[in-house]
């Protein structure tokens, strides 16, 4: 028995057993789950980070990109001479608009954030800009709010996230506050919530990162004049990332109610989606119905918003999910039973980023071996978080198997006398 352990090649065999059979049934499960969607969930190549935008680069002068004008004959301000045309066919909705929005520290991508939001506004005859800000970025929006008498804010409880340790809660919270301050600047001001629209989007890197290029206008106009097509509208992405938000036939569940397999489940759900708003664009038919979506910015008609709000309900088959579920589900889900709302997502981009330098593959090598470091959990394996048949993820076995080796080699108390 002595001389079994005392092989050398018997230590690297065992390890490489023990490792290949935990892979074996981790990726089993993984299986399983595949099984809720069919067999074609290899989408094409989406990435196209090459794309070209037409006017992608925006220089505004001054503290604010357009002059407003008030008029008197109006309980709104109406949008005034614009600087700088985008578009020169984008024709203005007489409609009023009303962009919300949470802020935490932005500071990094203020700029941007304001500029998008005029370059929307633009296509509106009216518009309110409401937005619900940490005290961080106070001195920022307090500024904006000196320059144009169209925005609004709310200023968030710091002690918020003392009461609600979930940020699904807080961001309950911070969006019914948007949607009821709509609602009451509507009544004030007399405005008719079936020719209004309200647009949600979060203020982050995201959407408005210094990686970020400036929003695909000549889309958000196209959005617009088919807006018989859809009563919420969100947009696809190069990756598309809000998949807790997301709800729609082929899956209606909250996809981090299954514990640890939750994060293989979002990767197969990923590939699912990408590949139905591939298809989707490929046979000329961008507008996909969903259940659920927002994905960092969703479009609504007001009129179907009524007598519904957020919340982070859980409500789902499996088990009980800490924290709750997303918010946007149970606001679509009573956007659809009391309003039968058409929720769409268009399978075009409204951001893309900015290609990154391809990294060597030194870098490549660490960066996949850390992420797999960080996602050891004793007790229930290994989640490994790498792409299989790639070589990072081959060798990042490799790396175990020798430190496997060594580690029995070195500790193992049968083999010495």
């Amino acid at each position: 028995m002595i001389k079994i352990y005392r092989n050398k090649n018997f230590v690297a065999f065992f390890s490489f057993v023990i490792i290949a059979l935990f892979n074996l049934l981790r990726f089993e499960q993984i299986n399983m789950l595949s099984n809720v969607f069919s067999n074609n969930n290899n989408p094409d190549n989406s990435n196209n980070t090459t794309r070209l935008r037409r006017n992608e680069i925006l220089k505004l002068n001054g503290s604010i990109p357009r002059s407003i004008i008030i008029n008197s004959n109006s309980s709104m301000t109406t949008t005034g001479s614009v600087e700088i045309n985008l578009n020169p066919t984008l024709v203005k909705i007489s409609s009023t608009v009303y962009i919300t929005g949470t802020a935490k520290g932005v500071s990094n991508c203020f700029e941007m954030i304001r500029k998008s939001v005029y370059m929307m506004t633009d296509l509106f005859q009216s518009y309110r800009i409401i937005i619900y800000y940490h005290p961080i970025d106070g001195p920022a929006f307090q500024h904006w709010q000196t320059i144009d008498p169209n925005v609004i804010l709310i200023v968030e409880d710091p002690t918020l996230f003392e009461r609600s340790p979930y940020k699904t809660e807080v961001l309950t919270v911070a969006r019914n506050k948007l949607l009821s301050s709509v609602l009451e600047d509507m009544k004030l001001k007399n405005v008719q919530s079936n020719n209004s629209y309200m647009i949600l989007m979060d203020l982050d890197d995201r959407n408005f990162g210094p990686r970020m290029r400036p929003m695909n206008m000549p889309l958000f106009a196209n959005v617009m004049k088919d807006s018989d097509k859809w009563d919420s509208i969100s947009f696809n992405r190069e990756m598309y990332y809000d998949i807790w938000a997301l709800r729609y036939s082929r899956f209606d569940a909250n996809v981090w109610a299954f514990g640890l397999d939750s994060f293989a489940l979002v990767k197969i759900i990923r590939r699912d989606i990408s590949r139905i708003l591939d298809e989707s664009k490929k046979i000329g038919e961008p507008y996909v119905p969903v259940l659920s979506a927002f994905n960092g910015l969703a479009i609504y008609k007001l009129h179907k918003t009524l007598d519904c709000e957020y919340a982070a309900r859980c409500i789902e088959f499996r088990s009980p999910c800490r924290g709750g579920d997303c918010e946007h589900v149970a606001f679509h889900r009573c956007m659809r039973e009391k309003h039968q709302a058409k929720i769409v997502i268009h399978a075009d981009y409204l951001f893309t980023e900015i290609p990154k330098p391809k990294p060597s593959l030194l870098e490549q090598v660490q960066k996949r071996l850390i992420g797999y470091l960080s996602r050891v959990r004793f007790g229930s394996g290994l989640m490994l978080g790498l792409e299989p048949e790639s070589f990072p993820y081959y060798l990042s076995y490799a790396v175990l198997l020798i430190l496997a080796a060594y580690l029995c080699r070195r500790y193992r108390p049968c083999c010495r006398r």
